[in-house]
């Protein structure tokens, strides 16, 4: 604080009294030093600029003395003149009241923008505070310090943070510190980053009907689960590690959705089912339909086959998987009579299992 003004004959400081000019932290509720003015002839008045602030009084106190005091309640800079009446020349007095607001935080940004759930590589909602109190020439500080993806900016009173947080999974806290003429403040904002992973594992992955699959979740950073078995009935299941039983041959492409409150990560696997059927009739008249006796599957991956006739005697055999029997006897090239033949089929599916298929087919001419 410092004394402005000038002093002439007809008014002038008591002792003790406060400075003309002061500085006081409104907030705090700190009263003004008692100024107390020694004046002449009939007393004197006081202007001020632009209006008296809320709080202070003034007036005549006793033996020829005028005082200004109280606790200013507005901020603000209030200059003011106190002239003495009834003197030629007229002397008067000049000061100052400089009431400052406090150091403080407020967030004017919406609501809970200060506790933030932010999903991985998505943008932070703006974060906007005013800085009440705190300058340019000393401005808050941030620890610990931000990452480089937060961008920070303080200007015109307002602290503002945004950007995309480049940081792990998990609740990152920043304490805002700042330092002014009317004191020390700190206040916190939270972001939390949230990073749900989704994966599984099928257990097994192929297999022949009926196959029940049992699925092994390895998702991270979620806790809750939505799978689509994308079978016929569309089932689907909210448990962390279901079973799911399919019945028909096909590839079927399982989507597991793992999430953690708004955010959520998919990943898709396939499941191969497979089956096989050997035919009990077959035509082999040159219409094409149902001429030869053959297996596709999607698990299938080699074949060994042998046709014999009801004496016993081999008539085919073929060791492919593209192989088949045309109802011809592969040893004397003739065609095979009507009736009943007898297979051993050794199958080796994708997943190495071998099945042995024992039976018998009618051959009608």
């Amino acid at each position: 604080s410092s004394l402005r003004g000038v002093i002439t004959s007809g008014i002038g400081m008591a002792n003790p009294s406060g400075v003309l000019t002061q500085t006081v932290c409104f907030g705090a509720q700190t009263p003004i030093d008692e100024i107390v003015l020694n004046t002449s002839g009939n007393g004197a008045t006081i202007a001020w600029s632009p209006s008296i602030p809320t709080g202070i009084n003034y007036g005549a106190g006793a033996n020829q003395t005028y005082t200004i005091t109280g606790i200013p309640t507005v901020q603000g800079v209030y200059s003011y003149t106190v002239s003495n009446t009834g003197c030629t020349p007229p002397s008067s007095l000049t000061g100052v009241i400089v009431s400052k607001n406090d150091v403080s935080f407020t967030l004017t940004s919406i609501a809970g923008s200060d506790n933030q759930i932010v999903c991985a590589n998505k943008n932070i909602g703006l974060i906007e505070y005013a800085a009440i109190g705190v300058s340019s020439a000393n401005p808050p500080t941030i620890t610990p310090a931000l990452p480089a993806s937060i961008k920070y900016k303080f200007t015109g009173g307002k602290l503002t943070f945004t950007g995309q947080p480049n940081m792990e999974p998990g609740v990152h806290t920043y304490t805002i510190s700042a330092t002014g003429n009317c004191g020390f403040a700190t206040t916190t904002f939270t972001i939390n980053i949230i990073n749900p992973i989704a994966d599984f594992t099928p257990d097994p992955a192929s297999g022949r009907v009926p196959l029940t699959v049992n699925f092994i979740n390895n998702s991270t950073n979620a806790n809750k689960y939505s799978w689509i078995f994308d079978d016929d009935n569309d089932n689907t299941s909210v448990l962390s590690d279901p079973s799911h039983t399919y019945s028909k041959e096909g590839i079927y492409h399982v989507k597991l959705v793992a999430s953690d409150k708004q955010c959520n990560d998919s990943l898709i696997k396939d499941i191969k089912v497979y089956d096989w059927v050997i035919p009990h009739v077959f035509t082999p008249n040159g219409d094409n339909i149902n001429d030869v006796v053959y297996f596709t599957s999607l698990g299938i991956q080699h074949v060994d086959a042998e046709i014999f006739n009801r004496c016993g005697i081999k008539v085919n055999e073929w060791h492919s998987l593209g192989g088949m029997w045309d109802g011809r006897d592969a040893y004397s090239d003739g065609q095979c009579p009507s009736g009943t033949y007898y297979y051993i089929i050794k199958i080796t599916d994708i997943n190495n299992n071998v099945h042995l298929e024992k039976g018998f087919v009618e051959l009608i001419r």
